[in-house]
């Protein structure tokens, strides 16, 4: 099964775990493109689906394929950087477009704001901005969808009632999109922490049950160490992971659920786990 796209996600997808961010690069220096994807590249849940190298073919792009994001040069030949945003804007109502330019220029962001743009970024700015801007363009879509209310949970919010859980998920929006879940079905759910420092802050505050952990999370880091010590503390394990179960923690976890998985799948996992503890 392959990743879900955040589209999916915002339309009530029921599938949790592998949701991408699609994101098209218009600019007509391929040395500038080729520079963002690279830095897109670095995060497993941004997914570069395309590039334009002039206003027109940008449009065309964000029709064909509905990204989530279009990450954009005003100065584009054939149909400028402003147009193109607020053709886009009307070709995919979906599409969140950010500006990305050498232009600083008050004016420049009070137009392209007014085509639709919905972020202003100088070409000046760090990696770091830059993949913030665009996970916090994620971020509103998320939100947005949920209230308007199109992330629907059909499912009884009695069957984890009193169950703590503790969910540690490097990829922010799959976790909010699994704590959902938890939450809608009665658990009380500490994170999503997205390294082990974090969750073992968490779990100082308050010892959970049962412990939803992916195994590779941010920058590398192996979560191997934290399920040691969550074992220590008598906390059963769930380890959630886009790749097959490790031989080396089959006998320190109670379950194991492959990303991409439902809400059923999740619940089959959990139930008897929690059950056990009873």
């Amino acid at each position: 099964m392959g990743s879900r796209s955040l589209s999916e996600f915002k339309s009530g997808a029921t599938w949790i775990g592998a949701v991408m961010v699609h994101i098209l690069l218009a600019d007509n220096r391929a040395g500038i493109r080729a520079r963002l994807r690279a830095l897109l590249d670095t995060r497993g849940d941004f997914n570069v689906c395309g590039e334009a190298g002039d206003g027109r073919e940008a449009v065309h792009l964000a029709y064909q394929k509905k990204p989530d994001i279009v990450v954009i040069d005003i100065n584009l030949p054939v149909v400028g950087g402003i147009e193109a945003t607020r053709q886009i804007r009307q070709a995919s109502t979906g599409t969140d477009v950010l500006v990305y330019t050498n232009e600083n220029d008050g004016d420049l962001v009070r137009e392209a704001l007014r085509a639709g743009a919905r972020g202003y970024l100088l070409k000046s700015a760090s990696d770091e901005t830059i993949l913030a801007a665009i996970e916090g363009l994620a971020r509103q879509q998320v939100r947005s969808a949920k209230r308007r209310g199109d992330i629907l949970i059909r499912t009884s919010p009695d069957k984890l009632k009193g169950s703590r859980i503790l969910l540690v998920e490097d990829a922010w929006h799959v976790g909010e999109a699994l704590k959902e879940v938890l939450v809608s079905l009665g658990a009380e759910v500490a994170g999503p922490a997205a390294t082990v420092a974090e969750a073992e802050g968490l779990l100082s505050e308050r010892a959970p049950d049962v412990a939803l952990v992916d195994v590779y999370l941010r920058d590398g880091e192996l979560a191997d160490g934290l399920i040691d010590r969550l074992n220590g503390q008598d906390v059963s394990v769930i380890v959630i992971s886009s790749y097959e179960a490790l031989p080396a923690l089959a006998k320190k976890v109670a379950g194991f659920l492959r990303k991409p998985f439902t809400n059923p799948q999740l619940l089959a996992t959990l139930q008897p786990v929690i059950a056990q503890r009873a």
